[in-house]
């Protein structure tokens, strides 16, 4: 039981996607905020006024995956302001066009819609785990 238990923790570790803010525009080489290991369809973002997040991110996309990511303005992810989507690869960088980001999410791309149409995209919130600095 023990192995299963161990075995699904690496499972679930090795398919983790990972949400950032970034201070400047192109998704690195700068401090950021990130929540790691995020379920799809939840938020990672702060209510603080005068965001300084200038780009979001996606990492960790596995292969074959079609991801799409979700930027948002106006708190956590109150106002949807750009979408885009990995095209095969293992990373999105959504930039802004003078706004500044609030939270961002991503979603999967191709699969069935709930039954419920009413659940809003974005409907879970998760707190930020670390305040991320460059390697």
């Amino acid at each position: 039981m023990k192995f299963l238990a161990t075995l699904l923790t690496l499972a679930a570790s090795a398919s983790a996607i990972d949400l950032y803010l970034h201070t400047d525009n192109n998704c690195g080489g700068s401090n950021a905020l990130c929540c790691n290991g995020i379920n799809p369809n939840t938020c990672c973002g702060t209510t603080a006024n005068g965001s300084p997040y200038q780009s979001v991110a996606v990492r960790g996309i596995q292969q074959g995956w079609n991801i799409q990511c979700r930027g948002y303005d106006n708190g956590q992810c109150n106002r949807l302001q750009t979408i885009s989507g990995n095209n095969g690869g293992n990373f999105i960088c959504n930039r802004s066009n003078g706004f500044r980001y609030s939270g961002v999410g991503y979603n999967f791309i191709g699969r069935k819609r709930a039954i419920d149409s009413t659940l809003k995209p974005e409907c879970s919130k998760k707190r930020l785990d670390n305040f991320c600095l460059p390697e």
